[in-house]
């Protein structure tokens, strides 16, 4: 029995698939199998087609921990190619659709650990599923050293969905 077969997505296009709110849920794995961290994040996306730049804010949720916010300024390059930054990014991302349907991302980031901020390095790959969505595999290393692996899941809301990811749904999830 064959298994059913789906579309490929034509394209992935950070500006189109990330513009208004987006909810992802997500997990880091280190490398020895054990799951460190669970969230949810509710994700907003601007895009000013004057500056071509697209404003991404992460609301998360650590399932266990407490609620963060980061903030994304993906700048386009040229079609497919982007650069990001953010607060806690060191330098900036290299962001390039790498196949239809499929983006990769390459950035240092500090994240906490033990009381302190470390730099590590991020290789993430974004595959779209389908029209609402995507998949974000990220391999986190340090000095060469895989630590881990985190699986974020991003959903678009659908018509009937649009009502509960909100500015003020993401507010009351927080509180």
């Amino acid at each position: 029995m064959n298994a059913p077969q789906t579309e490929t997505p034509k394209s992935l296009v950070l500006e189109s698939f990330f513009t208004g709110w987006t909810r992802a849920w997500g997990a880091f794995q280190d490398r020895f199998g054990t799951a460190r961290q669970r969230f949810r994040a509710d994700v907003h996306g601007a895009w000013d087609d004057a500056k071509q730049t697209l404003t991404l804010t992460e609301h998360f949720h650590d399932l266990g921990a407490g609620a963060d916010e980061r903030v994304w300024i993906v700048e386009k390059l040229a079609d497919g190619v982007y650069r990001g930054s953010a607060g806690d990014v060191v330098g900036t991302a290299d962001i390039r659709v790498a196949a239809p349907g499929t983006v990769h991302l390459v950035y240092r980031m500090r994240v906490p650990v033990g009381g302190q901020r470390v730099a590590v390095s991020f290789d993430d790959w974004m595959i779209r599923v389908d029209e609402r969505v995507l998949i974000n595999r990220a391999t986190v290393s340090k000095i060469g050293v895989r630590l881990g692996t985190a699986v974020t899941f991003f959903v678009r809301p659908g018509d009937e969905e649009s009502a509960t990811v909100t500015p003020q749904a993401a507010g009351a999830a927080s509180a």
